[in-house]
């Protein structure tokens, strides 16, 4: 037997706190991998806190602009976190009759409702629990104007304006299309509206940010203001990617204000995707592995059924611990257990074999025009972890214009991490727009005047690193004398 007294143990140096730190964190990591392998897939797992940071900016946004946000069932309707959601929302919209049922029972606060057409019966009892209700025609308008009057509820009309800002990948998604049934166009609208309609409505975002929100407000203002006198509300439509890292809130709420101060009327906006983006994953187990050129994955998941923008979009999308299709040692192409042929969520490679009873964790990430935000490792390798520190204020950064708005630049730091420069901050002369004297690809370097890692939000200055720069020359030229 050995004795207790002279075995040499490892010896190990540790801070108490930061053992204590470590020690909470790997437990942490073991309930959450227990848990994990717990759960019954295929799954949707919504991270609270991360939900929570989107929902307060959101409320940021209704406090300052004085809009109602409405969640837009559509895009996340998981009623069982309608109760907190409700915390920071004005309430929900529907596309019909059970998505309004959904919100009346669910979150209880304002319930509006948009179809392309309603049926008789349904609106019998729409009228009952819906707050407003939005027709896409003045012939729906004229045939349920009684029962809604009736019942006291507040009718709108939603409009076409005609002006598309959508890009080629997003055209499914495009209501200002030729021939699209959503929408009145202006050439439809009567020289007065009855006297029963109280707001206008338009939806003709899709995943965008505010400059194209302007644009579109800028085109339905200009055909349709005529009508805003007798009008009581403006419902700006959905799309808004509001909790998107490179979104330019404040020019949200300038809007909001503006059309609040000059027309005398409410402002509604109906965000779905934003509400929870990047807040959650889907979780499903490998089934099966078959081989035909590569090596097959049989999922309990279907793009088809439960990510069915990466069929209509398409896009590929991020997968935890999944890397570029030909970047590591094995491939996979992942599908699903349908009978659909084309059921296919995406090629990726991994640093190990998978096996069967594995389970994987997609992300449904956004999509920024053409490029998506692939970051593929979630928060184990997250670029905005270090971010306090790496991009703290006063430092001076390296990066490459990504893409450019009339008010600025947004710059790509790294992968991930994206970072505003706006127009009034490229040079201490007097620039119209970003493009007169960047281009997309080109590296700049500035300094950090802002940052805001819950909101993920970094603003530069390359005026401020010029300011430094005179001043240092001014420095050592006093020296010299």
């Amino acid at each position: 037997m050995t004795d207790a007294k002279k075995t040499v143990m490892p010896a190990y140096v540790v801070d108490k706190a930061e053992g204590a730190s470590r020690l909470a964190e790997l437990q942490k990591n073991l309930r959450a991998e227990r848990e994990e392998a717990a759960l019954p897939t295929p799954c949707y797992v919504v991270d609270e806190a991360k939900l929570l940071n989107n929902l307060r900016l959101l409320q940021r946004v209704q406090r300052e602009s004085g809009a109602h946000i409405l969640l837009a069932q559509k895009c996340f309707s998981m009623f069982r976190l309608y109760p907190l959601m409700g915390e920071y929302l004005a309430g929900t919209t529907a596309s019909g009759i059970y998505e309004a049922r959904l919100g009346h029972e669910e979150m209880g606060k304002e319930n509006h409702v948009f179809a392309p057409a309603f049926k008789e019966q349904d609106m019998q009892e729409l009228v009952q629990i819906c707050d407003h209700i939005i027709f896409n025609s003045f012939a729906q308008f004229e045939k349920h104007k009684a029962v809604c009057a009736q019942a006291g509820v507040s009718v709108g009309i939603r409009v076409n304006p005609e002006c598309s800002t959508q890009d080629g990948e997003h055209a499914i998604y495009d209501p200002c299309a030729y021939g699209s049934r959503l929408g009145v166009t202006l050439a439809n609208f009567p020289e007065d509206l009855p006297p029963k309609i109280e707001g206008l409505h338009f939806h003709t975002l899709c995943e965008q940010n505010a400059d194209d929100l302007l644009t579109t407000w800028k085109a339905f203002e200009a055909k349709f203001s005529k009508y805003f006198k007798q009008l009581k509300w403006l419902n700006l439509g959905g799309g808004h990617h509001i909790t998107r890292s490179d979104y330019d809130v404040e020019a949200l709420i300038d809007l909001v204000k503006y059309i609040r101060n000059t027309y005398h009327v409410e402002v509604y906006l109906e965000p779905g995707e934003a509400v929870a983006l990047n807040a959650g994953y889907l979780v499903t187990e490998v089934l099966d592995i078959v081989h035909n050129g590569l090596d097959i994955l049989i999922l309990d998941a279907s793009a088809a059924c439960h990510m069915p923008d990466v069929l209509e979009m398409p896009y590929r999308p991020p997968l935890r611990g999944g890397y570029e299709a030909d970047e590591k040692q094995y491939k996979y192409r992942l599908s699903s257990m349908t009978c659909l042929a084309g059921d296919v969520i995406g090629d990726y490679s991994f640093d190990k074999k998978i096996k069967v009873g594995d389970k994987l964790k997609v992300l449904i990430k956004e999509i920024n025009g053409n490029k998506i935000a692939l970051s593929l490792k979630f928060d184990d390798a997250n670029p905005w972890k270090d971010a306090a520190q790496k991009y703290a204020v006063g430092n001076v950064v390296t990066g490459k214009v990504a893409r450019m708005t009339d008010f600025g630049a947004f710059v790509e730091l790294e992968v991930g991490v994206d970072a505003l420069l706006h127009v009034s901050q490229i040079s201490k002369e007097h620039i119209d727009k970003p493009s007169d004297v960047l281009s997309v690809g080109q590296e700049i370097e500035a300094k950090v005047v802002d940052i805001n890692v819950p909101d993920r939000k970094i603003s530069l200055s390359i005026k401020a690193l010029l300011a430094d720069d005179e001043e240092t020359s001014e420095t050592e030229e006093s020296t010299e004398e």
